[in-house]
Order: C-alpha cells, then structure tokens, then sequence
C-alpha cells in the first residue's frame, strides 16, 4: 500500500513498512533534485511533492503540489496532511494555527475519490485540536479507531490522542503510535518531549534523535533534544541544537533564548547575553525573558532596567517585584 491513502494517476514511491528506505534519504533527495529539474507536467510535480513530503521537507513538498490541480486526489490529500501537521508545530511552539487546521479540514473534506472518511476524521480531530477541544479530540480519538478499525492510517488516530490526553497518559499513546508507524517522525517526537518534561532527559535526547534522524527539519525537534542535553549538561550539544532550531525557525525566540541558557551553563557569558538581546528582539513582550535576562546581568543597573521593564510588560508579575527588591537589597538601596 501507498505510504498515505490512495494514490491516482502516480505510482507510489514508497511503502508503509519499508522502513529501510531512512538510511538512503541523501539517494533519494538526490533523486528529486533532478526530477525538480524537469518535473514533466502535472504528474512530474506530485511525483516531486510527494518525494519531498516523504523526506521531511514540507515547504517544498507545498510548493510543488501547489503547481498541480489542487483536485486531484493525491494533491487535496498531501497539501491537506502539510496544513494539519503544519497547524499542530505551529500550536506547539505557541502560535495560533487555526487558519491552517481549518484549511487542512476543508482540502480533506472535498468530494474525491481516494480521500477516505478516515483522512476526513482526522482532519476533523486536528480542527478541534487547534480550537482546544481536547475533550471533543479524545471521544473522536475512541470512536475513530473501533469505526475505521484495519484501515490504512488509523493509527494516527493515537497520534492525535496523544496531543489532547493528559501528560500521564501521553507516554502510552505515544507509544502505540510509534508501535503502528515506526517511521513516523512526530510519534517519537512526542514520546520524546514527554519524557523530557517528566524529568527523563537520556530517554528524551533517544526519542528525539529518532525523530530527527526520519525529520531533520522538525524545527521544534531540535529544541526540546537541545532541552533534554541542557538538562544533561551536554552544553555544546544543547548549543548546537538550538542553533538548528534558529536555522529552521529564525522568529522562534525561543531557540536563541534556550541557547543563551546553555551558552552560561558553558560559561560564554558574552554569548549568552547576545542570545538573551535576540530573544527579546524577536519577542519583547516576553516578560519571563526579561527576568531572566536580569538575572544574568552583571550590572545593577542593567538588572534594574530589564525588572523594569518586565514590571512595565505585566505589574502583577510578582516575581519581577521581588527580584527588583533583591537587587535594590544588594546595592544598599533600601
């Protein structure tokens, strides 16, 4: 069977459960660099999109399907598979993404062969995901797999489970859902994450290279392994994960914020402090950045001003009350 649904007019590239065909993503992307060259019509450029889909990169996989008719079966399928995946990053690094979760839906949605009711749950489930209604995703999560049971792509439906369960429980849904598609990215990309926040940074920094190594452009990836070897005090891995991040995501103020944390762990404090003016570059409403920037400041009063500001940003943040009373303590300002 095809990698994703059915397939028209185009013949697979890939299968389900060739899994080996990881360890020759340089051959293949070789491949699609020349077939980019000369794609050959239409055909040529869903050959293209899904290739480049397979290998993890998402934008030009869009750019070439956008190049086709957008009612052929294969394109509404993989242009609407890059909108939901692209809605569920976006919401886990903290931006909105219903506009792309609504698209995702709509693209599924449309009456052609080869889209299955299946592909249409689960753009459903990613809709509801994007508006918070994790409750509505978990009872769509339980029906969906006993109403689609044996049907190619079900398992995303534990996927999808993961993201809306309770941290407790993410671990096993993770779990079956690296178990039904093991060459799936985003299932030991959650599974990892999970561990890192449930304290287990060696079983997070495995699941994470897993994850990188089938997506090595999951942008989000890289910061949580750059986390989970902060956590290790592995600085220089922690660094250059977060620079991969910076790379992929250059307005996540997030990377160059955890990148500065890591570059003081090393001791480069001139480093970090370059990564801590980014971060409030990319985002100076940030108030926790502000804070923690001042905590790093060798100078009082460079402390006293960035308190200040995070007072100005939001005045019931208490911590930044205390903090600026420390600091005025520890000048004799009383």
């Amino acid at each position: 069977k095809p990698l994703w649904g059915k397939m028209q007019s185009t013949r697979p590239l890939f299968h389900v459960k060739d899994i080996n065909l990881r360890a020759r993503l340089d051959d293949i992307r070789r491949d699609l660099v020349a077939l980019e060259a000369d794609p050959v019509g239409e055909e040529g450029w869903i050959m293209l999109g899904m290739g480049w889909y397979f290998v993890g990169e998402e934008k030009k996989a869009e750019q070439a399907l956008l190049r086709a008719n957008g009612k052929n079966p294969t394109v509404a399928y993989y242009l609407g598979r890059i909108w939901m995946e692209r809605s569920l990053l976006l919401q886990l690094a903290g931006i909105p993404a219903v506009e792309w979760a609504d698209l995702a839906q709509k693209t599924l949605s449309q009456d052609l062969a080869g889209i299955e009711p299946v592909d249409r749950a689960i753009a459903e489930g990613y809709r509801f995901l994007a508006d918070g209604r994790k409750g509505e995703v978990l009872l769509l999560c339980e029906e969906s797999r006993k109403k689609f049971a044996g049907t190619l792509g079900v398992d995303e439906f534990w996927l999808l489970q993961g993201w809306a369960t309770d941290w407790d429980d993410r671990i096993a849904a993770a779990t079956k859902a690296i178990e039904a598609k093991p060459h799936g990215a985003l299932g030991w990309f959650q599974r990892g994450t999970t561990h890192w926040r449930d304290k287990r940074p060696k079983q997070a920094v495995d699941d994470l290279d897993r994850a990188l190594d089938l997506n090595s452009n999951l942008a989000l990836g890289f910061t949580m392994r750059g986390l989970a070897n902060y956590d290790l005090g592995r600085w220089d891995a922690a660094i250059a994960d977060q620079t991969r991040c910076a790379e992929r995501m250059p307005d996540y103020a997030s990377a160059p914020y955890n990148r500065a944390l890591a570059k003081w762990g090393k001791g480069d404090r001139a480093g970090a402090m370059e990564d801590f003016a980014l971060t409030l570059k990319l985002r100076p409403d940030w108030v926790e950045a502000w804070i923690e920037r001042a905590g790093h400041q060798e100078d009082p009063d460079a402390a006293i001003r960035d308190l200040t500001e995070a007072i100005r940003l939001n005045p019931k943040f208490v911590h930044a009350w205390i903090n600026r009373a420390l600091v005025h303590q520890k000048r004799s300002d009383f």
